[in-house]
C-alpha cells in the first residue's frame, strides 16, 4: 500500500508523515490486500485564527478499480486525520459485508427442478 500525503496546514510535514503513516498501517492492516494507495490531504481551513477548522480528505484506491472517499473536521489534525481514517474503514468494512451477502445470497438460489 503506498501512502501519499498532501499537507496544506501549519505542521510538520516529516511528523505528520510517520503519524498518518503509523495509523494507516494500524487501521487498514485486514484490508491491505485490497487497497492500492492511501492519499491523505490536511488543509487549514482558516489559517492561524483557531477554531474547529483542520480539514482532512482520504481517498484510497482498491485494486478492483474503485475509490472510496471520508473526510473529517477537527481543531487539532491528528484528531482529523485519524477521524478520517476510522471513516474509511467503516466503509471499507461495509462495503466487504456488501459484498460478501450478495455473493451470498448469489449462491444460495434455488436452482428450478
Amino acid at each position: 500500500m503506498r501512502i501519499d500525503l498532501l499537507n496544506r496546514a501549519n505542521v510538520d510535514d516529516h511528523d505528520q508523515l510517520g503519524f498518518v503513516q503509523r495509523q494507516a498501517r494500524l487501521l487498514l492492516d485486514r484490508f491491505r490486500g485490497r487497497v492500492r494507495t492511501l492519499k491523505v490531504r490536511v488543509a487549514d481551513q482558516n489559517g492561524p485564527k483557531g477554531g474547529c477548522d483542520q480539514h482532512c480528505l482520504v481517498t484510497v484506491e482498491l485494486f478492483d478499480g474503485r475509490t472510496i472517499r471520508s473526510a473529517a473536521r477537527a481543531v487539532a489534525v491528528a484528531e482529523a486525520i485519524d477521524q478520517a481514517l476510522r471513516k474509511l474503514v467503516r466503509l471499507l468494512a461495509e462495503q466487504t459485508r456488501r459484498g460478501v451477502s450478495r455473493r451470498r445470497g448469489r449462491n444460495l438460489r434455488l436452482q428450478p427442478a
